[in-house]
């Protein structure tokens, strides 16, 4: 008969880490995993600098605050594992939905912008899966999903700093589905921009380019996240799935 998509019995008890709790993606996924019966985990970036970042374990009554990380600290892999000390013994799926735009061509961009890119978008989600490889190792079937973009692959519209870190993380999750071994699985989901509710005339102004005629619904991309980190799809590894209703390769 085959496996067909239950999410309770996929995602029942497991442990989820998602790199941002703040955005629409972070926020939607986090609900729908807690519904399933998955721990949840997850960074919030402080307000007071983007190398500083909050974790809490998600609750129904009060989100537990573990700790805060300054990944710019000379510690911080040590910091990043003691968050997790007692608190759980693996980790089923990592989900790498951090992001830093700089929409700034090649003449505009400061250096210090562009490195602020590459920590962002690439040095953080090294350092997390560096310290917490032993985790998913500890998963019989663990599950790394990094979001990225088109702009990987065409340019956008001249940012310079996306492009290049979107290209570069896709590489990473390539070498990841080859590095880590059978038990954990490495795939990317990529996608420009999705309609929400409160933005029902985006599908009209930004659909007219693709060839479906519509833009992305946040369910659309959640859907492939849900799909990519659930039993279904054990054999697809090394993988970025381009939900961009055929736009980019029409």
């Amino acid at each position: 008969m085959g496996n067909y998509f239950q999410p309770q019995q996929c995602f029942n008890n497991k442990v989820v880490l998602l790199l941002n709790g703040l955005d629409q993606i972070g926020e939607t996924l986090m609900k729908l995993y807690d519904e399933a019966g998955a721990k949840v985990y997850y960074f919030n970036r402080s307000e007071e600098s983007f190398t500083r970042y909050e974790m809490f374990k998600l609750s129904s009554t009060q989100n537990k605050k573990l700790g805060m990380i300054d990944f710019q600290s000379s510690n911080v892999e040590e910091e990043l594992r003691h968050l997790m000390d007692g608190e759980i013994e693996k980790i089923d799926v990592f989900i790498n939905n951090l992001e830093h735009k700089v929409e700034k061509d090649l003449l505009d961009i400061t250096p210090l912008e562009w490195n602020d890119g590459l920590f962002v978008n690439l040095h953080i989600p090294f350092i997390v899966l560096k310290s917490y490889t032993t985790f998913l190792e500890a998963s019989s079937q663990a599950v790394i999903i990094h979001l990225t973009s088109p702009h990987a692959i065409h340019g956008g519209n001249g940012e310079v700093s996306y492009a290049a870190c979107k290209s570069a993380l896709e590489s990473f999750n390539k070498g990841l589905s080859r590095a880590l071994g059978a038990q954990i699985r490495a795939n990317g989901v990529s996608f420009d921009s999705f309609q929400t509710l409160r933005d029902e005339k985006a599908s009209s102004v930004n659909g007219g380019t693709v060839p479906i005629k519509s833009q992305a619904t946040l369910s659309d991309i959640t859907n492939i996240i849900m799909f990519l980190s659930s039993s279904l799809a054990t054999y697809i590894n090394g993988q970025v799935l381009l939900v961009d209703g055929g736009k980019t390769y029409s």
